[in-house]
Parts: structure tokens; sequence; C-alpha cells
């Protein structure tokens, strides 16, 4: 009898270890769960918030533009800028002006080749698709840190910004102009002072997830900027004509 309780003990005994093992397994892992669930939560769910554009618009003259996007839509291996804007001129990829070696991508200039990226797909000027095609020259754009992308809606083109209300901050504005001169394509109203040196382009576009009835650009320029490691010229003094 004796040695019969002893056995059921010792079973016993096993069995209450084991389930004070699993209670402690369970405990943890919930300890866990309750840490990372914010984590979890926040990666599932959380997106990062828009970021609006700089006061100065990334520069990148057409000339580099034409160069990166005849490797990219497989037209070429050229790394002449007359030669690559030649190149996809002879196959309808092009701004509605031309290509102008010196001057720089803005939100129309970035519509309008987008569009003839697509038609030349269309026509079979392309060993791509149209979908692929506009997605390699999306991306692209996107390279040069130009997140726009073409407005499709209602709200029609004005003569006249919308506002020029606050945002961002008058004296960030003011400082950018004041420390950095004033930028050569912008997307907010310049200060006062440099407004009459700048044409509004009636142009809607978005870049990222901020809407923009247009955007302003120097009337005349022509200057230096170190761009991705190297001095570009950009220019509106020569208009080269392909």
């Amino acid at each position: 009898m004796k040695e019969w309780l002893d056995f059921r003990l010792r079973r016993e005994g096993r069995g209450n270890m084991k389930k004070i093992t699993l209670r402690s397994s369970g405990i943890c892992i919930i300890s866990l769960m309750l840490v990372f669930l914010p984590v979890m939560a926040l990666a599932l769910t959380g997106q990062a918030k828009a970021v609006p554009p700089p006061i100065s618009q990334p520069l990148v003259t057409e000339g580099t533009l034409a160069v990166s996007l005849v490797a990219a839509l497989g037209v070429s291996s050229t790394t002449d800028e007359i030669e690559a804007e030649s190149n996809l001129g002879d196959i309808g990829i092009a701004p509605r002006n031309g290509w102008i070696a010196e001057y720089p991508v803005t939100p129309d200039i970035v519509a309008e080749v987008q569009q003839s990226v697509a038609t030349a797909a269309d026509n079979e000027q392309l060993s791509l698709n149209r979908d692929e095609a506009v997605k390699r020259f999306t991306a692209t754009v996107a390279g040069f840190d130009l997140t726009v992308r073409s407005y499709i809606g209602s709200e029609p083109a004005t003569d006249q910004p919308v506002s020029c209300e606050n945002y961002p901050n008058p004296a960030m504005i003011n400082n950018t102009y004041g420390s950095e001169g004033p930028p050569i394509v912008t997307y907010f109203c310049p200060p006062p002072d440099y407004y009459y040196q700048y044409d509004w382009v009636p142009y809607p576009f978005w870049w990222s997830d901020f809407w923009f009835p247009g955007f302003f650009i120097l009337r005349d320029f022509d200057r230096h900027v170190f761009v991705h490691k190297h001095f570009k010229r950009f220019s509106n003094h020569l208009n080269e004509i392909v």
C-alpha cells in the first residue's frame, strides 16, 4: 500500500509540475504579445505621414532625364544627352515643345513625356507594353525625387494661383529665399519681394498626396546647381529643339 501511495504522489507531482510549467509558458507568451502588440498593430495599420514637397522643387534637366529614360526603356545605352533626346524623339517620346537639354523637368513636362511613352508603346515603337513602359518611366522620374503625377479630375486649371495661404510657414519660405536664393521651380507662392520674378503655370498635379493647381517658375534663369554629386547647368536662355 505504501509503495502504491508513493507512486500516486509522484505521478500527481509530475502532473502538477507540468501544469505549472504550461501555465508559466502561457503567461510568458501572453506577456510578449502584450509587449509587441502595439508594434504589430502599427506595422499593420499605421502609414507614414505624407510629407509636402520642399520649397524648391528637386531639379533635373531634360537632358539628364532623357539619358536615364533611353536606358530604362531599352532604347539606347548612350550617355550623350543630345543623342538620347534624338533617339527618343525619333520614336515620338518628347515633351510637347521638344527636348531642351538644360531646361528643368517640371510637372507638366513629366505628364507630357509620360503620355508620349504610353503612345509609343501602343504604337509598338517600344519592345515594352504600355503598362510596363509607364511603370519604368514612373520609376525613372521617382529616382530623381520627383513624386509627381498627373491630376485627373474636374478641378479646372486657373490663370492665377488659387491662394497664397500660409503653408508652409512664411518664415521658412523667406529664410529659404534669403539663404539659397529664389528657387527655379517652386509650388508655393514666392514672397512679395520676389513675386514679380516668377511666372505662374496653371497645370494641376499631385505631389505625393498633395494637390497643386499649378507651379511657379523663374522668368529668367541661368545657373549651375550641384545635383547628384555634379554641377548641372539649368537655363532658359537657349532653346534647343530636337
